[in-house]
């Protein structure tokens, strides 16, 4: 479901009742919904009005036995429910949330993190952002997003803050929730920061109440950061997380802007280190992969044995992030060794975007990458070659019956081939800027 207190309150409910949550993005088509309760072995589907159809589809399409409870509508309630349902393992091993990250497979890897993971990463923010029970926290990122469930949603528990809750993200209405809130407290995106930052007629917004905002889930310019800041007084501080271990840095320097492009440094008890590809640890200034040590993070796959050695390994979790730290031990995130889309705040596995494109008829061949976006982000797009006649329309049309609406191609580019190295592999690196000879079609969403 969409942000709501409905959502804080079937949260709250399933953990009371021992069972699992699994937070879904309320974007998903009926196939990819049905994907996730089959893999999760769903007993009870908890969803507003809006997704009613979907639900049942998904329902049907999947075979779920599923429990449906409409929260708008007269029936059951999830605590009688859950009732039935038996609460496995003592409080602190409670299988309290599974999460998904997507992979390089091209099929989503669920992690299973229990009570104590979960009051782990609140312990963690809380203990250093310092938040208190007058704070105000907006959320406004989407609460089944790592980001908005973590540093909003168990933010807020742990430290007794209000909780101001958004449906959605329109930037007028989110800068009157800041004002006339009093927030204190914004997890946010680059998206979001950047069209707060270029809102007109915003000159004497009474923002002054805000001293934390958090921007996550894509890097974030420092023209951005420069922007809001010049606009409100208030710099935005890049936070990095992941599905498998929840909020892991943060740049809570008294002044960031010498750092502002820097995801700070660990939360709580939480260890970083750069790795090399012989899993050495590297020095200040050298580039590798992240590695993460946290009591928040989960320890496995659940089902998946070779993804998980690969990703867990000695007590860390390699996030396939690329990055280095500095002399005074602050974290700079640089790229992806896999190769996810960040679109607003949202990851996008190309692969699975590729696996829905190849099954239409008229498609012999396809490619999805990231291109840059216009607002510090990244769009999805697709080089196909067609088995004859093809239109971006009916690509376009067939990746909604698939995908949720973040995940369909903004732009579709028809080749007569894909180019690949002497050894047959792909190059991707020549497909994100359009091909200046041998196009057929290439038009943006």
């Amino acid at each position: 479901m969409a942000n709501s207190v409905e959502f804080v309150v079937q949260f709250l409910a399933t953990a009371r009742a021992g069972c699992v949550a699994v937070p879904l993005n309320p974007a998903y088509t009926a196939s990819e919904l049905g994907s996730y309760l089959r893999d999760a072995d769903v007993s009870v589907v908890v969803f507003d009005e809006p997704r009613r159809a979907t639900v049942d589809q998904a329902r049907a399409c999947s075979g779920s036995s599923a429990r449906p409870i409409c929260v708008t509508s007269p029936g059951p309630r999830l605590a009688a429910v859950a009732a039935e349902l038996p609460a496995v393992g003592s409080l602190a091993e409670r299988p309290v949330l599974y999460g998904y990250s997507s992979g390089s497979t091209g099929t989503p890897k669920r992690v299973t993190r229990l009570q104590r993971h979960l009051v782990a990463e609140a312990v963690g923010f809380d203990s250093s952002v310092g938040l208190l029970p007058d704070d105000v926290i907006l959320a406004v990122v989407p609460l089944f997003h790592a980001h908005g469930y973590g540093n909003g949603l168990l933010a807020s528990l742990r430290s007794g803050a209000a909780l101001v809750v958004a449906p959605e993200f329109r930037r007028r209405a989110t800068l009157e929730l800041i004002c006339d809130e009093g927030v204190t407290t914004f997890p946010a995106v680059p998206f979001m920061v950047e069209m707060l930052a270029g809102l007109p007629s915003s000159a004497g917004a009474d923002i002054g109440r805000l001293r934390w905002c958090f921007s996550a889930g894509a890097p974030m310019s420092r023209s951005i950061y420069d922007a809001f800041n010049d606009r409100y007084g208030v710099p935005v501080r890049n936070l990095y997380g992941c599905t498998e271990a929840g909020s892991v840095t943060a740049n809570l320097a008294e002044d960031p802007t010498a750092t502002a492009e820097s995801v700070g440094r660990p939360l709580g008890t939480i260890e970083i280190e750069v790795v090399g590809v012989d899993g050495r640890s590297l020095s200040p200034g050298e580039t590798g992969e992240i590695a993460i040590t946290s009591p928040a993070m989960a320890g496995r796959y659940d089902g998946l044995a070779e993804a998980s050695d690969e990703s867990f390994c000695d007590g860390r979790f390699l996030s396939g992030d690329l990055g280095h730290l500095d002399a005074t031990g602050n974290l700079f995130v640089t790229g992806r060794r896999k190769l996810f889309i960040a679109t607003n705040g949202l990851k996008v596995d190309p692969f699975e975007v590729e696996a829905a494109l190849a099954r239409h008829p008229a498609v012999r061949e396809v490619v999805v990458v990231g291109v840059p976006g216009v607002h510090g982000s990244e769009t999805v797009k697709a080089v196909v070659v067609a088995n004859g006649s093809c239109d971006r329309k009916e690509l376009v049309a067939w990746c909604r019956l698939h995908l949720a609406e973040f995940k369909v191609p903004r732009t579709i580019e028809f080749r007569d081939e894909i180019p690949r190295s002497p050894l047959g592999k792909i190059l991707r690196k020549y497909l994100v800027e359009s091909a200046p000879t041998k196009v057929s079609s290439s038009t943006d969403a």
